[in-house]
């Protein structure tokens, strides 16, 4: 996985051009699961689960670059505690994340990255080609 920043006006994510150490993967967050947790009582969003509204690392979640709540507890049986850590700053209605536009910021580092891969994937081919048996 690559690097990232939170991107403010999109709501996403912009790619950096320096792979992580470690993984540390952000899932977006839609809104069945925010209201089966319950966090339809702290803001109002757009029921349709066509684009997600916000991005989740483990039990925090973070709108537009901010953890703005966090998760705690919570089984198979009962709901995690909700804390809310930052509110949304629109008066408690979430804007979805602007996927075209997050998309189209991280087209230049994403087209090279497809180019370095096909590249890649030629030369290991050219490597080992001699040795692929079809028979």
């Amino acid at each position: 996985m690559y690097s990232y920043t939170w991107d403010e006006e999109t709501g996403g994510l912009l790619l950096n051009s320096s792979p992580l150490p470690f993984s540390k993967e952000p899932r977006p967050v839609y809104s069945q699961e925010l209201d089966i947790l319950g966090f339809n009582k702290y803001w109002k969003y757009d029921k349709s689960d066509s684009i997600p509204l916000m991005w989740a690392e483990a039990n925090n979640y973070i709108y537009r670059g901010r953890v703005v709540a966090q998760t705690k507890g919570g089984t198979l049986k009962e709901k995690p505690t909700i804390i809310i850590v930052d509110d949304v700053d629109t008066d408690g209605e979430i804007i979805p994340v602007n996927i075209p536009l997050m998309c189209k910021k991280n087209e230049e580092l994403l087209e090279h990255l497809s180019q370095l891969t096909i590249k890649q994937i030629f030369e290991f081919y050219c490597k080992y080609k001699n040795n692929l048996n079809f028979h």
